[in-house]
């Protein structure tokens, strides 16, 4: 007689077919449970959502990093997140420029070279960056608008693109 709501991330196999779907999971689909009322044992997503076809070889230079990103979200961060406390712009050439600022916390500016292979992020550092990133190497999210990465204490990172 209770109910619980969940939050669930969701990965599709990358040659899962373009087209709208509508989740629907199953609980107990193998009846271990003993219930009282069997049959409420399934739940779907609140609506519809449209999956995209898995990107190819054609088109990998739509999920370029080359220009300006803006922070838009550091979970975990101190003060007031917004584009005025950190951009980091990637040049064709391979070398970034980045700065974080939060009055009273960072004044920070790095500037490096970087690589991106698959979703492995690589920058070339010998101070801030490879302090924040635990590594000089780190795996980011990368979508046509933003992208994540998690620093060495597991704060997220969430940058999206300048127009």
């Amino acid at each position: 007689g209770k109910g619980k709501k969940c939050k669930a991330t969701v990965t599709f196999p990358g040659d899962f077919p373009e087209d709208d779907y509508t989740l629907i999971v199953l609980l107990d689909s193998s009846d271990d449970v003993d219930e009282s009322d069997e049959s409420n044992n399934m739940g779907t997503s609140d609506g519809i959502f449209h999956v995209l076809a898995a990107m190819t070889d054609c088109c990998s230079d739509e999920l370029s990093l080359v220009g300006t990103w803006a922070v838009s979200a550091i979970q975990g961060a101190p003060g007031k997140v917004n584009a005025a406390n950190s951009t980091w712009t990637f040049y064709e050439n391979g070398t970034y420029a980045w700065f974080l600022y939060y009055q009273g916390y960072y004044d920070l500016d790095e500037y490096g070279s970087y690589t991106l292979s698959e979703d492995i992020l690589t920058v070339n550092s010998d101070s801030i960056m490879a302090v924040i990133l635990g590594s000089e190497s780190t795996p980011i999210t990368l979508k046509k608008d933003n992208f994540t990465f998690r620093d060495e204490d597991n704060d997220k990172w969430t940058y999206v693109k300048m127009e």
